[in-house]
């Protein structure tokens, strides 16, 4: 018996792919690559067939969101305490105004990074010019707090 070349594997996935059903060519490619795993030492137990259709329900894509979004909570919840610290704490305003305002640069790429997975398009485009430009408005505060301290 031979062993199919890779690059055949590939050519012929991407022969089946058609624009926006991504997800089903997906499924189906990694359901024949299990049952030819599978079929290498023998049959495949009911057990784990019906473990990989129950993870076949689930599109990858909710599951990279539902990780994203995970993320950004905590991303928030850390961020909020670490600046709400600064505030309560606030004894060197000359210095924490920077400080402050540069530690907003990571929830604002939380949810950037969120929103880029949730919306696709030109509305990723509005999102992203807002990050670029909190993004230089933390350069110029990281540079203002470096005079500060200098």
């Amino acid at each position: 018996e031979t062993v199919p070349s890779p690059l055949d594997e590939a050519g012929a996935f991407l022969s089946k792919t058609e624009q926006g059903n991504l997800d089903a060519v997906l499924i189906n490619a990694t359901s024949d690559v299990s049952s030819a795993v599978g079929g290498v030492g023998g049959h495949i137990d009911e057990g784990a067939s019906r473990s990989w259709l129950a993870y076949k329900r689930i599109p990858l894509t909710y599951v990279a969101w539902m990780c994203a979004a995970l993320c950004v909570v905590v991303t928030m919840l850390l961020s909020t305490k670490l600046i709400l610290r600064h505030l309560d704490y606030y004894a060197n305003p000359d210095t924490q105004k920077y400080v402050v305002r540069i530690l907003f640069m990571a929830p604002i790429y939380a949810v950037d990074s969120l929103l880029a997975l949730t919306f696709v398009g030109w509305a990723t485009t509005y999102i992203d010019v807002f990050r670029d430009c909190y993004e230089a408005f933390t350069i110029y505060n990281f540079l203002k707090l470096l005079v500060v301290l200098l």
